[in-house]
């Protein structure tokens, strides 16, 4: 009786690794822009996070949007993006009023932008940012933050 439960152990653990071959196989027949993880955009309390997977090749740059001297978003422009774009439109938190994502060829080469669009209070108090590229796996990502208040170093003397 222990040899049958066993034998069928051993059989069904056989049939899950070959079906996890073939379908990790199939995988492997998709081009790779069609398997691309889509962009993602959290919210933390402390800062707003936008990470987007890309070849090695894209280039990006990261600018501020302004409106007379306030600034009121940044564009993100990626170069050489083949993949499709997803939208974020519904996406927003405390220091994010709405994003956009829009697609079009410059001189022949695909671009992408992305338009993050701040809230009245982070247009007020001003934005900080800090963007990077990480290398395994190959992604941008955007991280900004309300400025600090400043604070006044000088405390205001009190009565005894």
């Amino acid at each position: 009786m222990r040899d049958a439960k066993e034998g069928n152990r051993i059989r069904r653990l056989r049939m899950n690794c070959e079906r996890a071959l073939a379908i990790s196989g199939a995988l492997f027949l998709f081009p790779v822009g069609l398997l691309a993880a889509q962009p993602s955009f959290d919210s933390y309390q402390t800062h707003s996070h936008f990470v987007i997977p890309v070849d090695p090749n894209v280039s990006y740059s990261v600018t501020p949007i302004e409106d007379g001297k306030k600034t009121i978003g940044l564009r993100l422009v990626l170069s050489g993006l083949k993949t499709e774009i997803a939208s974020l439109g519904g996406k927003r938190d405390l220091r994010t009023r709405s994003i956009t994502a829009k697609r079009l060829t410059e001189n022949s080469e695909p671009k992408v932008i992305y338009e993050f669009l701040f809230s009245a209070q982070a247009t007020k108090l001003g934005v900080e940012h800090f963007d990077y590229r990480n290398k395994v796996p190959s992604e941008i990502a955007l991280d900004y933050w309300l400025k600090s208040q400043k604070i006044d170093p000088k405390p205001t003397p009190t009565k005894a």
